[in-house]
Formats: structure tokens, sequence, C-alpha cells
């Protein structure tokens, strides 16, 4: 219930030992899930320099990496070109701001690549540039000879989503257009891992055949392990389809299906058993909708209570369950919905 900026929780986290970790109005909150109290709180530094400029202080990025420490990202949610934001390495015991480093950050959240020997490097897309730093004990050091630029102010596009890391085959991959306000269609990117096999500016692709402008709040989903499965959706187009990243950085479109679904929840993936969960808005209701990841063809449509598009996140659970948030914006609540496979 403390801070005074925007209303905006933007990370929740289990940490190994035990407590309960959020970000909520630029305050951090340690939770003690057994009792669900407040164990301790601090609150985080704002951006810019006005109260205008603090009250739009946004943290929506918390991860923990091996050392235990809790890496927090915060920006200006109004203009996330001229004002900078924070990276912060945060003590989980004390909640002690270690590390506060000023670079120019936006919504897009953190991937976090954690090796083996304990090093970790933190890839962030912002406004126009795609960024990664060595996270050490004391700051982030930015990789010159691995950033790139994705995009211009005014060319027609927007900012990026939240980088997907496909690791076992040295890839990074993200999508523009994740705001209102584009002429242009939604570009899919990849960057590989390697310096040595950046090309100077980055390019990407059409994300769809069609070449209609759209936009995306949501991040690509993908399979990063096994089958390298990408999935993006535009839901201004009712466009829906997958690519496979290739290890040369090659994206191979694998499926489209355009017209077919009114996608609005973020989406999720079941590799091992080649599953892909939608949701689909149609005739003023909303359903819960099993394609076949590798594939896109339709296996099973759940109807649903929720009568509005969500903005809300598909969750997997135990046994085969799956749960969807419906946010039915401008009532008095939202709804959750758990489908399930009946025994036979």
């Amino acid at each position: 219930m403390e801070g005074v900026t925007i209303n905006y929780t933007g990370g929740l986290l289990m940490h190994e030992n035990g407590f309960v970790y959020a970000v909520s109005r630029s305050f951090l909150y340690k939770v003690d899930p057994e009792r669900m109290q407040v164990v301790a709180s601090v609150p985080l530094p704002l951006v810019g320099d006005s109260k205008e400029q603090n009250f739009w202080t946004t943290y929506n990025g918390l991860q923990v990496i091996a050392s235990g420490e809790l890496v927090i990202k915060g920006f200006y949610f109004v203009d996330s070109v001229s004002v900078n934001g924070w990276l912060l390495l945060v003590d989980p015991d004390s909640l002690q701001i270690d590390v506060q480093q000023s670079e120019p950050l936006s919504s897009a959240r953190l991937t976090i690549q954690q090796a083996p020997d304990g090093s970790a490097t933190l890839y962030q897309v912002n406004a126009t540039q795609s960024l990664r730093f060595k996270i050490t004990d004391t700051g982030f050091l930015l990789d010159q000879a691995w950033t790139r630029g994705y995009r211009t102010e005014d060319d027609g596009t927007t900012q990026a989503s939240s980088p997907l890391l496909f690791g076992k085959i040295g890839q990074v991959v993200f999508a523009n257009n994740t705001a209102p306000g584009v002429t242009t269609p939604i570009s899919l990117f990849d960057q590989p891992v390697a310096v040595d096999d950046l090309p100077v500016e980055l390019e990407g692709i059409n994300a769809f055949d069609r070449n209609l402008a759209g936009f995306n709040f949501f991040m690509v989903a993908g399979d990063p392990f096994e089958t390298q499965t990408l999935v993006y959706y535009d839901p201004i187009n009712n466009f829906l389809g997958a690519h496979i990243v290739l290890p040369d950085g090659t994206l191979q479109r694998l499926w489209e299906r355009n017209g077919a679904y009114k996608v609005s929840a973020s989406p999720a993936i079941v590799p091992d058993r080649d599953l892909l969960y939608i949701d689909n808005y149609q005739n003023g209701s909303d359903s819960l909708v099993v394609l076949r990841l590798s594939t896109g063809d339709e296996l099973a449509a759940v109807p649903l209570s929720a009568k509005l598009p969500t903005i809300g996140t598909i969750f997997l659970g135990m046994n085969e369950d799956v749960y969807i948030l419906s946010s039915e914006a401008g009532g008095n609540n939202g709804l959750i919905s758990r489908i399930f496979v009946q025994p036979e």
C-alpha cells in the first residue's frame, strides 16, 4: 500500500530463501508466504527531475540471479527516450540497493542468461537499441560491441517487446510495435549472441504475410529449449503465426492463420505435447482454444464466461490444467478460469 507513483505492479517472484518479492508503485516488498505479510519494504529510486516525471516511474522488471541478488529495472512510462531509467542490484536479505545505475531503458522486460560459472548477462531492448550488460558486484557493464539499433523514432514503428533468448542456438528474438501509433506491419528481429556474427544494424522481417500496420503489447512466445519455435500474433488484424528460429538466425515460417482467431491474452506453449493455448474473442464472448503447436491445427475450443477481450495471461498448471485470466475491463471483477481434461 506504499508509494506515490503510478499504480503498477510490475514484478513478483518466489526466492530460494523462502520469501516472495514484489514490486509495486516503486516500492520493493519482501513477503512471508506462510503468513502473507510484508516483513520488509524499501522505496526504489524515482526517475526524472520533476514531480510529474517521478509519478510516472514504472518498475516492471524483477529477477533473481545465482548469487540470490535481485535485479530490478525501472523506466519513465511516458517517454523512455529523453529520461533515463534505473538498473538496480538489491540484497534480498536487507533490501539494500547495492548498485543503482542510470541507463536508457524502456518497457521491455529483462532477459537474463545465467552461466554455470555464476556470471550473468542481462538482455534488454530500449526504445531504439538492443542491449546487453554483464552483471557485476559493482555495476552493469554495457557490451558496446554487441549493442545494435533496430529502429529510429520517425520510421513509423514503435518500441520493441521483451527479448526471448534461444540460448541453445545462440539467438535473441523480439518483435517491434508494442505500442499504438504505428504505420508499419509488425516485424520480428533476431540477433546472434556471438559478436562476430552481428550485422551493422538489425533488420526485421514481416511477422505475417500480409502487409498491414499492426501492434501487440505482449512479448513473443516460444520454445527456446527443444523445438526452437516462435509464436506471435497481431490482435489488430487478427493474425496468428509461428516461425522456427534456425541457428544461422533465419526465421523460417512454420504456419500462419489469418482471420481465424481474435487473440487478446498472452499465449502459452507446451512443447513436449505439441500444444499451443490461445484465447479467441468472437461475437461478444471469449473462449480458450487448443492448437497443435507444429501445425496450427485446432484441437479443441472451450467457451468462457468472459464477455470481453482480455489483457490477461494463460498459465499452465499440474495435471494438464490450464488457467486464463480475464480482465473484464471496466467492470468490478475479473475472472480466473480453470480448464481441465475430464477423467474417463
